[in-house]
């Protein structure tokens, strides 16, 4: 992922940030949906989770 976004011009720092936290972001979802009792989209789950991580990086 991180050498995708290099190949298109992001720099190594952004690049390599953007897809660890991507595949955290995967991850941790995963887990939620794996263990949700609800049965919720995988989707769903993984877009609260990465709204989650934006709430948090803009409030500081």
């Amino acid at each position: 992922m991180a050498g995708a976004l290099r190949a298109q011009g992001v720099g190594d720092t952004a690049a390599t940030l953007a897809a660890r936290t991507g595949t955290t972001v995967m991850h941790v979802a995963f887990e939620q949906w794996v263990e949700d009792p609800d049965k919720s989209p995988f989707q769903q789950i993984a877009r609260n989770a990465l709204a989650q991580l934006r709430e948090i990086a803009s409030t500081g």
